[in-house]
C-alpha cells in the first residue's frame, strides 16, 4: 500500500468518525459544499489567471532557479484558488442558512442524538455491570 492509499484511508476513517460524532447529514452537506466549491474554484481560478497573467507581478529568482516562471504561475494560481474558494464557500453557506436547510439538518441531528445518547447510556450500563 502506498502513502497516498494510506492517506485516503485515514481521511475516510476520520470522516466516518466525524459523521458519527456530529451527525451524518451535517458532515455530508459540508463535504458536498467543499467538493463543489473546490471544483468551481479551480475552473474559475484558471480562467481568471489567464486573464490576469499579463498584469500580475512576478518574482525574480536567482541561483539555480533564475528565470523560472513556473513558481510564479503556481503561486498566483494558488492565491486565486484559495481566494475564490473562500468566496464561494461563504456564498453557499450564506444561502444554506438563509434558505433554512441548516435548520432542517439541525432537526435531523436532534433525532440522531437521541439514538446516539441511547447507545451511550446502554454501553455505560453494560460496562458498569461487568
Amino acid at each position: 500500500m502506498g502513502i497516498i492509499d494510506m492517506l485516503i484511508i485515514v481521511i475516510i476513517v476520520f470522516g466516518m468518525y466525524l459523521g458519527y460524532r456530529n451527525a451524518l447529514f451535517k458532515e455530508l452537506s459540508d463535504f458536498i459544499i467543499l467538493f463543489i466549491s473546490s471544483i468551481v474554484s479551480g475552473l474559475i481560478s484558471r480562467l481568471l489567471f489567464n486573464g490576469l497573467y499579463k498584469f500580475l507581478p512576478f518574482f525574480n529568482f536567482y541561483g539555480n532557479v533564475k528565470g523560472l516562471k513556473s513558481i510564479n504561475i503556481i503561486f498566483w494560481q494558488l492565491i486565486l484558488y484559495v481566494l475564490i474558494l473562500f468566496i464561494i464557500i461563504s456564498i453557499i453557506k450564506r444561502i444554506y442558512v438563509k434558505t433554512g436547510i441548516e435548520e432542517k439538518i439541525k432537526d435531523s441531528m436532534v433525532e440522531s442524538n437521541i439514538i446516539t445518547s441511547w447507545m451511550k447510556s446502554s454501553s455505560t450500563t453494560s460496562s458498569s455491570s461487568i
